[in-house]
């Protein structure tokens, strides 16, 4: 049987959202969060099992429209390569923001690789997005259909991107909550 997207019984929809940020709790569908030195495989669990799981978890961090997590989980139904593709890019991501946030909790400079990933994905991400006149300012709003199956992951890089330039940056902290386990979590 097939589960929707907002199926309570996903991992993912009954998950803590103690991050902060909707990019510190896509980092804590990785469990766990922080790696153990050295790293182990078998020790790891990934709450992002599917496509409609990254979709819950867009829709629960309020990066995605529930409109628009419902037309993405129509077309992944018949476009299952295309939504897989998608949520292989969110993981990716992930590993890459995990990546870049342990080297800055550790003072240590992102390698370069790493940063130049980080802006290809800005780039895109960013250039997804129309400018729009709202509650007498402009701000910038993204472009769902133009993202495609990407527009979560896509969300979460702009969400990251705001999150890596501001003063929140410096209260990224790694905290244990009701479990041995580490999780990343604004202080």
């Amino acid at each position: 049987m097939i589960l929707p997207w907002d199926d309570p019984s996903r991992a993912v929809r009954n998950m803590s959202l103690e991050g902060g940020r909707p990019c510190l709790d896509l980092l804590n569908t990785l469990r766990p969060s922080v790696p153990s030195d050295p790293p182990r495989r078998e020790e790891s669990e990934d709450l992002l099992p599917d496509y409609e799981d990254l979709l819950a978890l867009a829709v629960r961090t309020v990066v995605l429209p529930s409109d628009e997590a419902d037309a993405l989980q129509a077309r992944a139904s018949r476009e299952l390569d295309s939504a897989a593709a998608a949520l292989e890019k969110a993981r990716d991501f992930r590993n890459l923001l995990r990546r870049l946030l342990l080297k800055l909790l550790r003072n240590e400079a992102p390698s370069p690789r790493d940063l130049a990933s980080l802006e290809a994905l800005r780039s895109k991400a960013r250039s997804l997005e129309v400018l729009v006149w709202e509650d007498g300012r402009f701000r910038l709003r993204p472009r769902f259909l133009a993202e495609g199956f990407e527009a979560p992951v896509s969300a979460f890089v702009r969400d990251a991107d705001e999150l890596l330039r501001s003063p929140d940056l410096a209260r990224v902290r790694i905290v244990r909550i009701n479990t041995p386990e580490a999780r990343f979590a604004l202080s």
